[in-house]
């Protein structure tokens, strides 16, 4: 959280309850988008949404631990990189579930 602050994504004043809840809100959002993103061999969720002017990226294992999320500058080229593939949006990855 403190790199979050440093490079001010979150305020200085931002509290760790308020980053999971920022985080909580971007893997809520039904318009969030999902990502496969492969590192090496490893696999990992990214949901990626606008939230307070700011594009976040938040990544997972498929087990459910937090990996990282942090703001995304530039995702349209961010994301464009061939280690992320696109799935959908989260309204259409859950629509059946």
């Amino acid at each position: 959280m403190l790199k979050r602050k440093l490079r001010a994504h979150l305020p200085k004043t931002a509290t760790l309850d308020e980053y999971n809840e920022l985080i909580q809100a971007i893997v809520s959002d039904d318009d969030a988008r999902v990502f496969l993103y492969t590192y090496r061999t490893a696999k990992f969720i990214t949901v990626v949404a606008l939230k307070n002017n700011q594009h976040w990226l938040v990544m997972f294992t498929f087990s459910g631990v937090l990996e990282t999320a942090f703001v995304v500058e530039r995702p349209e080229r961010y994301l464009s990189n061939s280690s992320f593939a696109a799935i959908g949006t989260m309204r259409e990855v859950f629509e059946n579930v």
